[in-house]
């Protein structure tokens, strides 16, 4: 786990820190980090402590973690950019604005659409 510690709260922000890192690498939900919070915190029969976070306030910073790390905030203007970058090897070939559309394959699909193509007169294949 990752334990930021600053000056002017720091004790806040490492918690805030291994909050996240929980949340996201781990993939636990909110409420299920906020159970094992009150778990590990409190005994039976405790009011809910100041320190542990509400799921508001735990679900605002998962968000706010996740737009920090897409490309746009746009989400179509997002794959206009994954189209024309080479870190996704040109896997999205054709985007389609009016009636909203697009068409993406991967290396291996074209692969395999080409290896049935070459024994079969007309192939149809679904992914």
């Amino acid at each position: 786990m990752i334990f930021l510690i600053q000056k002017n709260g720091g004790y806040m922000v490492a918690k805030k820190t291994r909050a996240l890192t929980t949340m996201l690498d781990a993939h636990v939900n909110p409420s299920v980090f906020q159970r094992n919070e009150a778990t590990r915190l409190m005994c039976d029969g405790d009011n809910i402590s100041a320190q542990i976070p509400s799921l508001s306030t735990l679900r605002t910073a998962k968000s706010k973690a996740i737009s920090a790390t897409r490309l746009h905030s746009d989400p179509i203007i997002a794959i206009q950019m994954i189209k024309y970058n080479s870190a996704y090897g040109s896997a999205i070939h054709d985007i389609g604005y009016d009636k909203f559309f697009v068409h993406l394959w991967s290396n291996k699909q074209i692969q395999i659409y080409k290896e049935l193509y070459s024994k079969i007169d007309t192939p149809c294949i679904s992914f």
